[in-house]
């Protein structure tokens, strides 16, 4: 397994990004190395602690309805499916 280090810079122009409000993701072309979770909550007086469940059920939603493979690979066929799990695995 890799080692993952955190980075600020990446934390600070995600914040940045999030900060406009956009209802969609940012452009692969923008972050080419890095994958992206995103999730809009249309509540305006949720909490940050049930934005970030609900949000993290949504991405886990995806894998309870469609499954996965036993390798966990984010393969063709998974990237294809009519309900990719694109928004759990980050991939676009």
């Amino acid at each position: 397994m890799l080692e993952m280090i955190y980075d600020m810079d990446l934390e600070l122009a995600a914040q940045a990004y999030a900060d406009q409000c956009h209802t969609t993701g940012s452009a692969i072309s923008t972050r080419p190395l890095f994958g992206e979770n995103f999730h809009i909550i249309s509540s305006r007086t949720i909490n940050y602690l049930d934005a970030t469940v609900a949000a993290i059920k949504a991405w886990w939603s995806q894998i309870f309805h469609n499954g996965v493979n036993m390798q966990m690979l984010y393969t063709v066929t998974l990237h294809t499916k009519q309900q990719s799990p694109n928004k759990f695995t980050q991939a676009s």
